[in-house]
């Protein structure tokens, strides 16, 4: 199993650059000429707010912030995430996707300014209405394919409003539709042309510990990954459970709920694994057994140098014992039961 893990806050933004939907519902809007001759050397558009602290209706003290997405394709979305989390460390991050018409995300490659105003796709979750203003570009090659990716960076500032709906004991309304927020630096807009895939590429960084994984719930579409990292004499101990949720409404709509929270370090004995969790954030606790173990290598990079990371994956079986997540804003998400899965050690030379 290779390494795939990111810092949880800043993927929750860059999640919007996979369209909430399939797009049919604005497939059909065409640009004008003038902005499809703008737009004929970019394929993909992705606005990338910072994040902004603010206090919810219910007074519950929260991190705010908001991405958009345009294809070429005739694909447009936009998404606002909210966090109490620090980093990839701790904490929850929920996140809700929406389709919108391309004409509600706008961006001139000449100009490098550009807006996103929602008019009633958001329904009843709210509105945003932001203007974004060039400071700086930058322009490089694509770490994958043939492309390049321009990076515009600047200021970001409008209303927005958000309702969570998430019940009398969720996280309420953020925001405003009349006092104007002004999200501080970094505020970027990447433009990659065509030949430049989507994502980050790049040799993988040499690292040393464990991951694990719980067998996907299908039911509740949770899953669940597991990671122990050893930097010298420091040793961190992870679990991230994710949850993906389709909306009622608006059409398309979906919500992305993860938690990360540090957990005492699995155990391995005779190649099988027993996971504990403090009873808190998460409570419950699973083992993974009756496992078939398979080395692999590959190269990696530990500063500047490249290395070699090996690897054993222990392919075997999952059995939870009441193992969940316990979300402030919406409530329990529970593992997985049983069925197959894998973990991983991890170190280079």
């Amino acid at each position: 199993m290779r390494r795939f893990a990111t810092p949880v806050i800043a993927a929750a933004l860059v999640a919007v650059w996979v369209p909430a939907s399939s797009g049919a519902a604005v497939a059909s809007q065409r640009p004008s000429d003038s902005r499809a001759a703008e737009s004929s050397a970019v394929q993909y558009t992705g606005l990338s707010s910072s994040f902004l602290s603010v206090k919810a209706s219910n007074g519950v003290r929260l991190k705010l912030g908001v991405s958009a997405f345009e294809s070429t394709q005739g694909t447009a979305s936009t998404s606002v995430t909210l966090t109490n989390g620090v980093d990839d460390v701790s904490g929850e991050t929920h996140t809700w996707s929406f389709t919108i018409p391309r004409s509600d995300f706008k961006f001139s490659s000449k100009t490098g300014n550009g807006s996103l105003k929602t008019k009633r796709e958001l329904k009843s979750f709210g509105s945003l209405a932001l203007a974004f203003v060039k400071k700086s570009q930058t322009k490089a090659p694509c770490t994958d394919g043939t492309g390049t990716k321009t990076t515009v960076t600047g200021t970001l500032s409008g209303t927005a409003f958000f309702n969570t709906k998430t019940g009398s004991k969720g996280w309420g309304q953020v925001g405003s539709k009349h006092q104007k927020l002004t999200f501080k630096a970094p505020n970027d807009v990447t433009l990659l042309s065509p030949g430049c895939p989507l994502g980050t590429g790049g040799q993988s960084a040499c690292v040393k510990g464990l991951e694990w994984n719980a067998t996907y719930n299908t039911a509740t579409q949770v899953s669940v990954f597991g990671q122990v990292t050893k930097d010298g004499k420091k040793t961190t101990s992870t679990a991230t459970i994710s949850r993906s949720i389709s909306l009622p409404s608006p059409k398309g709509a979906q919500r992305e709920d993860i938690l990360v929270a540090k957990e005492p370090a699995p155990k391995i004995s005779s190649g099988n694994l027993s996971i504990t969790t403090k009873g808190h954030a998460v409570t419950g606790s699973a083992r993974i057994f009756d496992t078939t173990k398979s080395p692999s290598s590959y190269s990696c990079t530990a500063g500047d140098t490249t290395k070699t990371e090996h690897t054993v994956d222990y392919a075997g079986r999952w059995s939870s014992s009441g193992y969940a997540a316990h979300f402030q804003a919406t409530g329990k998400a529970a593992a997985a039961a049983n069925g197959k899965t894998v973990f991983t050690t991890e170190s280079y030379s």
